[in-house]
């Protein structure tokens, strides 16, 4: 008597494979439409840059200190790189590890959200002053949502972890990577784009 051949042969924890397939792609589904939303604000801040309605096209806003533009760059590269090397000790199992590196990227998301609103509302600018502050003062606000949705799904993260109600695994260190990846780059762009493209 000959045995069945298996058709499908699954390794041992192959079972949760479809689900870590769609937090993948859910995440990146909505860094896409995210894409299409900056797209948007960028045509937005160019097609007013152009036209320069009533010359009210930066009417003389102040820049920020040089020291708080620093921080409001860097602070969330640094949280970029600390979500990073979560990503390879959540990949390596070290589950102790991942807590502490955890708690630091939280602390670091939390400055990121301090420096932002530190931006937005004590630097000058002021939706009264014209076509170039009301587009980047929205903009900025629309980035600063984003890096709370990061927050609050980096809280989500280390409680679970931290209690126990569900281990973090790989895929959900590595969706919230990209996801802080994105914003950051995105955040870092933009700061650019209203320095300098003016």
């Amino acid at each position: 008597m000959t045995e069945a051949v298996p058709t499908s042969v699954r390794a041992p924890g192959d079972e949760n494979l479809p689900r870590v397939r769609s937090l993948i792609v859910g995440s990146r589904m909505m860094l896409a439409a995210n894409t299409t939303l900056q797209l948007t604000f960028l045509f937005a801040y160019l097609y007013l840059r152009a036209n320069n309605f009533g010359g009210m096209w930066r009417p003389g806003v102040g820049t920020p200190a040089p020291g708080i533009t620093l921080m409001i760059l860097l602070v969330p590269v640094v949280t970029t790189l600390v979500l990073g090397a979560a990503v390879g000790v959540a990949g390596r199992g070290d589950r102790r590890a991942l807590t502490r590196i955890l708690g630091p990227a939280l602390l670091l998301g939390a400055a990121t959200i301090a420096v932002r609103v530190y931006q937005l509302y004590h630097t000058g600018y002021d939706l009264a002053a014209g076509t170039y502050v009301d587009i980047a003062v929205i903009w900025l606000a629309v980035i600063l949502a984003e890096f709370v949705l990061g927050a609050l799904w980096m809280v989500s993260i280390y409680n679970s972890h931290v209690r126990q109600t569900v281990v973090a695994s790989h895929s959900h260190v590595r969706a919230l990577f990209e996801y802080w990846l994105y914003a950051t780059v995105v955040a870092v762009v933009v700061s650019g784009l209203i320095q300098f493209v003016t």
